[in-house]
């Protein structure tokens, strides 16, 4: 495994909900810290109520399988 220092860019632009990528429905993004050295290294898409409820659907149906 690569050292986070190593880490040039850390830029997810999508959300993993029942078993597949999907896109998110915001474009609202969270910066990713690296917690050793402190700099920014990247961001993730933030997940809003509909993508958590998109994501919650999705887990009760695996779970009731």
């Amino acid at each position: 495994m690569k050292p986070v220092s190593s880490l040039t860019a850390l830029n997810i632009g999508w959300l993993f909900i029942g078993g597949a990528r999907v896109s998110p429905r915001s474009a609202e993004r969270i910066t990713v810290t690296s917690p050793n050295a402190g700099t920014v290294i990247g961001s993730v898409p933030h997940a809003g109520v509909e993508d958590v409820d998109a994501a919650v659907r999705a887990a009760r149906t695996a779970f009731d399988d």
